[in-house]
């Protein structure tokens, strides 16, 4: 996709890097644009998004992306907004090829934490090995308390309903999963 236009002839116009499939700069009918700045040609870093107002004034959003200790990954480590601190970024290091987000540190002091857990999908005779959300605690700001979301799942093997369940600080959820099975095909 190159542009992107609504009835009454507002648009934006997409330009990708040569020979990728990443976002080099976005156009609008307005004259305004939004630079996406990278390192590397293979598999590009965003370093930073530049925006550019119809004033020509330019803003700066400058981002930290690292690589995983293992495997050719990249992870988000920090992103910088003009006037705020910087959020930051913490994932588990790789292993056993685990790569998932653990905690978020933002501009004003909050943090929110992640716990994985392993869980197995059937579809009919066959098993999926994967990750999934066990707890979420976030804290607004530096000296507010963690908020606890707790998150169950049930076995779905054999099973034609599934119910996850959502414990949460001030409601609690569920979502029921039906199975594919022959009568629900």
């Amino acid at each position: 996709m190159t542009r992107i236009e609504n009835p009454y002839g507002h648009y934006i116009t997409i330009l990708y890097h040569a020979g990728q499939p990443t976002i080099d700069k976005i156009t609008d009918s307005l004259g305004r644009e939004v630079d996406f700045i990278t390192t590397g040609t293979t598999y590009p870093k965003l370093d930073k998004i530049q925006v550019k107002n119809a004033q020509g004034t330019t803003v700066d959003y400058d981002y930290m992306v690292g690589d995983f200790a293992v495997g050719d990954y990249y992870q988000l480590q920090q992103y910088d907004p003009p006037e705020l601190a910087a959020s930051t970024y913490e994932y588990l290091d790789g292993g056993n090829f685990q790569f998932e987000l653990t905690a978020v540190n933002t501009s004003f002091g909050g943090r929110m934490e992640y716990e994985y857990d392993s869980q197995t999908f059937y579809y009919q005779v066959y098993s999926l090995e994967t990750r999934v959300l066990k707890e979420k605690n976030i804290r607004f700001s530096p000296t507010s308390p963690f908020k606890t979301w707790v998150y169950t799942y049930p076995s779905y093997q054999n099973a034609e309903t599934g119910t996850v369940s959502l414990d949460g600080p001030e409601f609690d959820s569920t979502v029921t999963y039906h199975a594919y099975t022959a009568s629900t095909p």
